[in-house]
């Protein structure tokens, strides 16, 4: 697990404490700098037990950090295993525009996708295709962004350095999940500032 940000005040910090069958919409984050909430792209994520779930459907969901250049992690959990894409969103602008990283559970991969008028470009994959999570294990997923500087880390690792200056002004990121035989939970969402 890789150690906690120590941005403080946090743009976004969201445990998903919460009663269950509580939509994103209809849930207030711990912290939430610009006092948006959470906005459902593809509907259907709910919180049980304190954690928000894809109840085993593709589901986006995304949050104004009001900040650009941002850290982004979230503790979370594949079960099922399958082909699903899951990870993280961020330089979100719309449902057709935005950049997001995670994991590739087919090829077994962190990569990273822009998204352009709704067609998905792999802008960075890693090299080890031998990198599988484990049924219900649970990791982090991390992503900074500084100008066109963007970096994925799972658990600590650095598995993606990539550069691109697309939407570099977007401040929206959230959560993302494809499903392809897996479902997703999200245990804790949270955006600071990168330290340097």
């Amino acid at each position: 697990m890789s150690p906690r940000l120590l941005s403080s005040p946090w743009y976004i910090e969201d445990t998903f404490t919460d009663e269950d069958a509580v939509t994103p919409p209809n849930h207030a984050p711990d912290v939430d700098a610009s006092n948006l909430g959470w906005t459902d792209v593809i509907s259907g994520a709910t919180i049980v037990a304190n954690a928000l779930v894809d109840n085993s459907a593709p589901r986006q969901a995304v949050i104004d950090s009001g900040q650009s250049d941002v850290d982004i992690n979230s503790q979370m959990k594949i079960a099922g295993g399958g082909t699903s894409e899951t990870g993280l969103i961020f330089r979100y602008q719309d449902a057709s525009n935005y950049l997001w990283a995670g994991m590739d559970q087919l090829w077994h991969r962190p990569v990273m996708y822009k998204v352009i008028a709704t067609v998905a470009t792999e802008i960075g994959l890693a090299a080890n295709s031998s990198l599988i999570i484990g049924n219900d294990v649970n990791v982090t997923e991390r992503i900074t962004a500084v100008g066109s500087t963007l970096r994925f880390y799972l658990d600590g690792v650095l598995y993606l350095d990539v550069t691109d200056a697309q939407f570099q002004t977007a401040t929206i990121c959230g959560i993302r999940s494809s499903h392809a035989g897996a479902s997703c939970t999200w245990y804790d969402f949270r955006v600071g500032r990168v330290l340097k």
